[in-house]
């Protein structure tokens, strides 16, 4: 923990300055000094602390779903409010430090959830899956993860990178990109989500046509003689999911505009990746050696 951390930390002790700071913040919320009303309403005091922050985030989480038809996932509000939020480049609490773009103790910035709305309003919101079978493995990394929705735990399995090149429509500029777990047949390393599936944006490969996201498949090694099965998926039926928000230029337009949720891949229609329990019933399927 260095200088700054260790301001922020008695800052937040002190209850002068947020609740929180880390790699996993996403945006900053008003927090302080926030009026409410009395259960009786007959008058109103103030509150402080994650509470109040919470009720602005949700607030504007449930008016995103709203002007969309309740299509968004999870990713989708998150994405969309870090893509709008007001990037705060310094913090009177931490005098010298510059928190220019992303940061761990105010993420993306602070929320503003109108910029938000008038983007999704005006469908600049794309939600896209591949086609299965695009993958391209990288090299195994044996090494030992815990499995949750399989009660498997410090099980040894060969971990592999999967990546994919995805094309964007003629975009006007480059857009905000993101995974969607619940359209990808991989999982995360760091945190396998409990078999939800996730993918991400590969750092520094986001252009204005196009990006290459990211997610891992594992190889377990079980029993004698050896079977080795896949999961999430096997590669050969590994499909991406994410969004794009951003304005398609003219040129990009297709001739008849798409339903938000419809795909904008090679596949005809949006299947949702195989659930765990129809691997646990086909597993047979996924024996690629003994």
């Amino acid at each position: 923990m260095n200088q700054a951390d260790l301001r922020r930390v008695s800052q937040i002790i002190q209850g002068r300055l947020g609740s929180n700071y880390g790699r996993g913040i996403d945006l900053v919320v008003p927090g302080s000094d926030m009026q409410v009303l009395n259960a009786d309403e007959s008058g109103s005091y103030n509150i402080a602390g994650t509470s109040a922050a919470t009720a602005l985030a949700t607030s504007g989480a449930a008016l995103l779903q709203m002007v969309t038809d309740d299509v968004l996932a999870p990713e989708d509000i998150q994405g969309a409010l870090r893509a709008v939020a007001r990037d705060i480049e310094a913090d009177h609490a931490l005098p010298g430090v510059t928190l220019t773009g992303y940061d761990k103790y105010t993420g993306a910035g602070e929320c503003r959830v109108a910029p938000a709305v008038s983007a999704l309003a005006a469908g600049r919101l794309i939600q896209c899956r591949t086609a299965a079978g695009v993958a391209t493995l990288g090299d195994p990394q044996l090494g030992v993860w815990t499995i949750p929705p399989l009660n498997l735990d410090a099980q040894l399995c060969y971990a592999y990178e999967a990546t994919a090149d995805v094309t964007f429509p003629a975009m006007v500029a480059t857009p905000s990109v993101w995974g969607v777990g619940r359209w990808t047949g991989g999982t995360s390393l760091s945190n396998p989500n409990y078999g939800e599936g996730w993918c991400e944006v590969m750092p520094g490969s986001l252009s204005a046509t196009g990006c290459t996201l990211r997610t891992y498949l594992l190889k377990l090694v079980i029993g004698w003689p050896v079977v080795e099965l896949w999961w999430p998926c096997a590669p050969e039926d590994l499909t991406f999911g994410y969004t794009i928000l951003g304005e398609v230029s003219v040129s990009g337009m297709p001739e008849t505009a798409p339903s938000r949720a419809q795909d904008q891949s090679a596949v005809s229609s949006v299947q949702r990746p195989r659930s765990l329990v129809e691997w646990c019933q086909r597993k047979t399927n996924y024996v690629t050696g003994v």
